[in-house]
């Protein structure tokens, strides 16, 4: 069973049918645009495009789509380097031509945090008499400066953890990980065939969740796969025994674990 959403199951699909993998699509979430709109989101991709940024860090392949979208042609940053976590999101930026400078080989948000150096300290330009006699407000101006382009309530920890290292984080809400309805794929047909698969995978806590609340009462799957330790996390905190978790935080990473799994269990 795949519970991606309707638009990014098809690699996932694709590469379980090349093993000989019946597929049933049970997608529980849809992407949505963010609350504002996307008006915090459009400011911030014009600053960055002004030189503001150092760094722009990106999550997932939706926070890439959504941030390249407002790009429209321009996807030069200049010197602004660009950060990735997992292989999944770095395809999703090489498919735009971006190449991220850092990808951290466990695919976390606390490697990425740690990958990043310490923020650099800008020079300060000395002030005029006038206005070293005026309060001197109690924000650091010379951070050095992040954006990270998110989903709706993402976890804290990236930010955090750059914050401790001295960045200025910009942290604007890029898209809602929603629930996703019967116009989204999600329907009692699409429930009652997931009910007999064998294997159930998930590619994010948020399809772990709308997925749990969708067919709670009903059979769950023998095989329960994760494609990294984030999405077994909340597989475990949802009361579920994960099987599988992925070396490599990509569909194809995905479906070699799930093989071998299987080899090995094969009676």
């Amino acid at each position: 069973m795949v519970t991606r959403s309707q638009g990014q199951s098809e690699s996932l699909s694709a590469a379980l049918a090349e093993q000989g993998a019946g597929v049933v699509a049970l997608p529980v979430i849809a992407i949505a645009d963010p609350a504002d709109g996307g008006e915090a989101l459009r400011s911030a991709v014009a600053r960055a495009l002004r030189g503001h940024y150092d760094w722009v860090v990106f999550s997932s392949a939706n926070a890439v789509e959504r941030f390249v979208a407002e790009l429209g042609d321009h996807t030069d940053l200049g010197r602004t380097k660009i950060a990735a976590v997992g292989d999944a999101t770095a395809t999703a930026l090489a498919a735009h031509g971006m190449a991220p400078e850092v990808v951290p080989a466990s695919g976390g948000a606390e490697e990425l945090a740690s990958a990043i150096p310490d923020a650099p300290r800008r020079p300060v330009t000395p002030a005029s008499a006038a206005a070293r006699a005026r309060p001197i407000p109690a924000v650091d101006d010379q951070a050095g400066r992040v954006l990270f382009p998110r989903a709706a309530g993402a976890r804290e920890v990236l930010v955090s953890r750059l914050k401790d290292k001295g960045w200025d984080v910009d942290d604007v809400e890029a898209y809602r990980t929603v629930a996703a309805g019967p116009s989204e794929g999600a329907t009692e047909d699409a429930v009652r065939a997931a009910t007999e698969a064998d294997v159930v995978t998930f590619t994010s806590p948020s399809t772990v969740r709308y997925y749990t609340e969708l067919v709670s009462g009903r059979r769950m799957p023998a095989v329960v796969a994760c494609i990294g330790p984030v999405t077994a996390r909340a597989a475990s905190r949802a009361g579920l025994r994960v099987d599988v978790v992925a070396a490599e935080q990509m569909a194809d990473g995905l479906v070699r674990a799930l093989v071998e799994y299987l080899e090995r269990h094969r009676t």
